[in-house]
This record gives structure tokens, C-alpha cells and sequence, in this order.
């Protein structure tokens, strides 16, 4: 008890100096009008308990609902793993963000953190070359994670196309009595539907279940970090201010999630092709093998067919190379987005002067769509490479 009373007295005066400093900067400016998270909740004594036990460790404002973090370190040098990286640029130890994101989990919704790094002596560092590692960290850790986040959404495709192939196979199948009859062809049929499935959960549990730990990270702690504030030991003013969430919203702004939306819907349009094209070499086969010599599908038509169901399948490929930023075949996208921009041009010229069944009409508007979602992902694509050339 009489080591608590020292350690309650330091946040205590932390908590005054805070409110003092804070109340000195709003001075000069608006208000902001922040809403209660405890209001109109049925939780609200459940988080008020919360706060409350949470004031005895870390000094809050409840005005501006900032949770006070105090971190101390002797030297700045401990705050880096000095044996990897550069000697004159090494890395950030991982220990500073778990001890942040522990705060965080224990704080209601609605509350941030303003964390206090205090150091006593930084050596070779500055302030602000301690505040850029931290943020260049932050982005290291987001872009590791963005390419897991593709690597899963590729994983996932490959398992629905080999499920939705497994389907198809399954119907046609039944329909043309490949299976004979019987408990014989109830029982494969039987086995291609699980094995179908089995495919199609696994890639519901890859995306869903099992979402990436570090996607799950940013979510978790770093969209509630407000700012870094750097002190000289136990000083009262801060040697340096970081506003951390205006540094991160100018690093990810708006229009990369928006590009990371195209880009999903790019490699979706790329599994479709891959699927649309294996199942025109499947039923191009079946009417050509099975019609017989009066049959109208002639030899020409079949191989028609077939080259552009294997132009499909390439440009299904080279969507995916695209997405995960790897591979040859990723070359030859420009051609295959060239070759859609005209497609959609005939289909829509053979839809205006031509007369046609509601069938050709689904057929016809299902390509339309997903000729133009390949387009804005190659387009968004391009985009990407042309920033990171630009960098």
C-alpha cells in the first residue's frame, strides 16, 4: 500500500499537468463537441466502472476521451533492435506497440490513446526521428499485412474455382449419365458434391474465420492511437508532438481503400474468367464429341470456342499475377484489357441493332459487367505501379 500511494500521487500530477496543458491549447481553439459513448447505452454503468478503474492507473481525460499512457525508458536506444537494420537506421523493437495495444484493449470504445514516451537520455536519437521510425514501423506493419490479405484472397479463389468446377462436372454428370445408374452414381455424385463443398468452406473459412492477425492489429489499436508525445525524463513540457492519426489518415488516405476494392474485384473478375472459360472448353466439347456427323457445331466453331475460352483463362491468370504483383503472365494484361474494351464494344453494338433472347441478354450483360471490372482493375493497377514508380 505505501508503494501505491507514490505511483497514484505521479499519474495523479501527470493527469493536472495534462489538463493544464490541454487547457492552454484549447484556448486558441474551436471546441469540439465529441459524443458521450456511455450516452443513451444500456451499458453505461458497465463502462463507467470500467473508466473508473482505469483512472486509478492511467491518468484520463474525459473531456476530449484520451487515455493518458505513460511508457519510460532510460536510454532511447532500448526502444531499438540495434543487432537488425541499418547501424544508423535499425529497427523498432516490437515490446512498444504490444504495450500499447494492451492499454487499448482495456479502454471502452470511443476512447483513444495519447501516449508519453519519456526518456531520459536519447543519446544519438531525436524526438522526431523516434517518431518516424514509429510511423514508418506502422506502415512496414500494414503493407506485411496487405500481402497476406492478397495472398489469402488468391488462396481463396483457387479453392472456389476448383469447387465450382467440381459442381459443374457433378451436373453435367448427372445430366448426361456419365455416373450410370443407381447407388453407384447417387454415391459419386454424392462424393463430387462434398468434395465441391469442402473446396468452397475452405475458402469461406480462409477469408472469414480466420481473418489476418495483422489486419485484425490495425483495427484493433492503431486507428485508436492518437498522438506520441516525447519527454526529457520527467519534464513537463513535451520536446516534440506527433498527431498520429493525421500522420496515418495522410499515409492511407481515402482512395486506397477504395483501390483495394477495385483490386478484390479485380482478381473475382479474374476467377470468373478462369471458370467461364473452363466451363465454354467443357460444353464445347460435349456438343462437338457427342453431336455427330449433322451436327451444326462444325470443327471451325469448336476451335473457335476454344481459343477464346483459353484467351478467357489467360486473362483469368494474368488478373490474379496482377493482384499479387508477381509472375509473366501479368505482361500481357494491356492486351487482355484492350481485348475486353473492344468486346464490350461489340456486345454492345450487337445489342442495339440486333434482336436477341433473354438468354443471350443474362449471357450478355453478365459479360458486359465483367469486362469492365477487369478494365478498372488493370486501370487501377497501373495506377499502383505508377505511384510506386513515381516513389
Amino acid at each position: 500500500m505505501e508503494n501505491e500511494k507514490p505511483e497514484q500521487e505521479t499519474c495523479q500530477k501527470e493527469e493536472n499537468l495534462t489538463q493544464e496543458k490541454r487547457e492552454e491549447d484549447s484556448a486558441s481553439k474551436p471546441k469540439k463537441h465529441l459524443p458521450d459513448p456511455w450516452r443513451n447505452s444500456s451499458f453505461s454503468k458497465q463502462e463507467q466502472r470500467q473508466i473508473d478503474l482505469i483512472r486509478k492507473y492511467y491518468p484520463v481525460d474525459e473531456k476530449e476521451h484520451l487515455v493518458i499512457v505513460r511508457l519510460s525508458y532510460p536510454r532511447a536506444s532500448d526502444l531499438f533492435d540495434e543487432n537488425i537494420g541499418r547501424e544508423e537506421a535499425p529497427l523498432l523493437k516490437t515490446d512498444l506497440f504490444h504495450e500499447i495495444e494492451e492499454v487499448v484493449d482495456d479502454i471502452p470504445i470511443g476512447y483513444r490513446v495519447e501516449v508519453h514516451l519519456r526518456i531520459d537520455d536519447y543519446e544519438d536519437y531525436t524526438p522526431k526521428e523516434i517518431a518516424e521510425n514509429i510511423s514508418d514501423t506502422m506502415e512496414l506493419n500494414h503493407f506485411k499485412g496487405e500481402h497476406n490479405r492478397r495472398k489469402k484472397w488468391v488462396t481463396s479463389a483457387f479453392l472456389v474455382i476448383v469447387g465450382i468446377l467440381i459442381l459443374f462436372l457433378m451436373g453435367y454428370g448427372n445430366s448426361e449419365g456419365w455416373f450410370g445408374t443407381g447407388e453407384s452414381a447417387s454415391l459419386i455424385s454424392e462424393v463430387l458434391d462434398i468434395a465441391a463443398w469442402v473446396f468452397i468452406w475452405e475458402a469461406v473459412t480462409i477469408l472469414l474465420v480466420e481473418p489476418s492477425e495483422n489486419f485484425v492489429s490495425r483495427i484493433g489499436y492503431i486507428g485508436r492511437i492518437d498522438s506520441f508525445r516525447f519527454y526529457q525524463g520527467e519534464s513537463k513540457e513535451p520536446l516534440f508532438s506527433e498527431d498520429f492519426r493525421r500522420e496515418y489518415r495522410k499515409r492511407f488516405d481515402n482512395s486506397t481503400h477504395r483501390k483495394k476494392f477495385i483490386s478484390t474485384l479485380f482478381l473475382v473478375s479474374g476467377a470468373l474468367e478462369v471458370i467461364f472459360g473452363a466451363n465454354t472448353i467443357f460444353l464445347s466439347s460435349i456438343h462437338f464429341f457427342q453431336g455427330g456427323a449433322d451436327s451444326s457445331y462444325t470443327a471451325s466453331t469448336y476451335a473457335a470456342a476454344i481459343i477464346m475460352a483459353l484467351f478467357q483463362m489467360l486473362a483469368g491468370i494474368s488478373a490474379t499475377e496482377c493482384y499479387i504483383n508477381q509472375g509473366r503472365l501479368r505482361k500481357l494484361a494491356p492486351f487482355f484489357a484492350v481485348f475486353s474494351l473492344i468486346l464490350v464494344t461489340v456486345l454492345l453494338i450487337n445489342g442495339i441493332f440486333f434482336e436477341r433472347t433473354s438468354s443471350f441478354w443474362f449471357n450478355s450483360w453478365l459479360s458486359l459487367a465483367l469486362n469492365i471490372i477487369y478494365i478498372a482493375g488493370y486501370l487501377v493497377y497501373r495506377s499502383n505501379r505508377s505511384d510506386k514508380d513515381g516513389k
